[in-house]
């Protein structure tokens, strides 16, 4: 038999498998464009997120951080701070030991807040969104002023659509519930 005695004989019909095709050696169209859409996003994703990438918490000079420019930060001790990032300080009706206990409790609620640090004066916790972005929290004890200061960041993108404002005022409700903050 030569090769023209499989001219006019039809070969078994295949299922498609769209996995079939990950290993081919000449890709088809289908593969080139979920592999170039998969490595947009990847690309996309690493470039945006290191671009713009705050991570700046802590203490300076025994205060906090002041704000950056974009509108995903909030804090209370920073005096030259606009009123896009500007949240008023809790104010103390209990003893400030108390009062700082109770933050921690408050705080430590939160099933997606971890506490970092935690002074006598100092505490730093990470807030994880359910897309795993992490957002700093800061609060800072003012002994003589009977004052705890507030400092919540996004550590990542230009805004935080409000998230950090809403977690704080959750706090101070809780805190305010239990009778420690005015």
């Amino acid at each position: 038999m030569g090769p023209w005695a499989t001219i006019g004989t039809r070969r078994p019909r295949q299922r498609f498998d769209p996995y079939d095709t990950m290993f081919e050696t000449t890709p088809t169209r289908v593969t080139v464009l979920t592999r170039g859409f998969a490595a947009l996003l990847c690309a996309l994703a690493v470039s945006g997120c290191a671009a713009i990438q705050t991570g700046q918490s802590g203490l300076r000079d025994g205060r906090l951080m002041p704000c950056p420019t974009r509108p995903n930060c909030i804090a209370s001790a920073d005096a030259e701070a606009d009123a896009s990032h500007r949240i008023e300080p809790f104010r103390m009706r209990v003893p400030s030991s108390e009062a700082w206990t109770a933050l921690r409790v408050a705080v430590d609620a939160d099933a997606r807040t971890e506490l970092v640090e935690r002074w006598p004066n100092y505490i730093r916790a990470e807030a994880r969104s359910l897309l795993g972005f992490v957002d700093d929290l800061e609060f800072l004890l003012d002994r003589r002023a009977n004052l705890i200061h507030i400092r919540a960041a996004a550590r990542v993108g230009y805004s935080d659509l409000g998230v950090n404002r809403r977690r704080i005022n959750a706090i101070r409700e809780a805190l305010r519930r239990a009778g420690v903050i005015e």
